[in-house]
């Protein structure tokens, strides 16, 4: 198993006055997942893919400020399996020795743009709370590939060494690449929804 990442990435802010802020940020990446088991399987998987996020952020009153943005991430993949065909559902699959041997190959375009608005408000020194709402759209998948995501938090200063901390949300996030390759994965799979809800006290 070869994995190999490389990146790079950019970040331009601008004061726009009256509370206004501009910020821009850019990120490139490419990545190779490749490997082998035996002479009848091996996998190669590359990415090369580029991200953009543009954000407003505008402070409203002293105790909201609001921030709006867009991401986009884009890309090709290049997917390249070849291994025994996957059996039938409710067929006990056949030993690998026994197995037809059948090869993919795809070069796919990466699409995911997505939108996010967070209010960010602090009715008193000690308190500050944090409510977003963020709906992404995920290019490559087949079922439902748009998500929305409500996200809530708190900070609690109890004391000036000691503070609470709490929240819940829910974050969408597609697939693994190799898990919608038609033949050897399954191409309808839903966007990934875990829903967290972490909260501790600092000291």
């Amino acid at each position: 198993t070869h994995l190999s990442n490389h990146g790079m990435s950019l970040r331009w802010r601008r004061d726009l006055g009256a509370g206004a802020r501009h910020s821009i940020g850019a990120r490139a990446a490419y990545n190779v997942n490749e490997g082998a088991a035996g002479p009848n399987i091996d996998y190669r998987f590359a990415s090369v893919e580029a991200s953009f996020r543009d954000e407003l952020e505008l402070r409203v009153s002293r105790e909201l400020r609001l921030f709006l943005g867009a991401d986009v991430v884009t890309g090709r993949l290049d997917t390249r399996v070849r291994a025994p065909a996957r059996p039938e559902e409710g067929v006990p699959p056949d030993p690998i020795a026994g197995s037809e041997i059948i090869e993919y190959r795809s070069d796919r375009t990466l699409f995911n743009p997505a939108v996010y608005l967070e209010a960010e408000m602090q009715p008193n020194p000690r308190l500050r709370a944090l409510a977003g709402l963020r709906a992404d759209y995920f290019g490559l998948l087949t079922e439902r590939p748009f998500a929305l995501d409500p996200r809530l938090g708190f900070r609690w200063q109890l004391h000036p060494r000691l503070s609470f901390k709490g929240g819940v949300g829910s974050y969408s996030q597609p697939p693994r690449a190799d898990r919608i390759v038609e033949g050897f994965g399954n191409p309808e799979l839903e966007p990934e929804r875990p829903v967290a809800a972490p909260h501790a006290p600092r000291g």
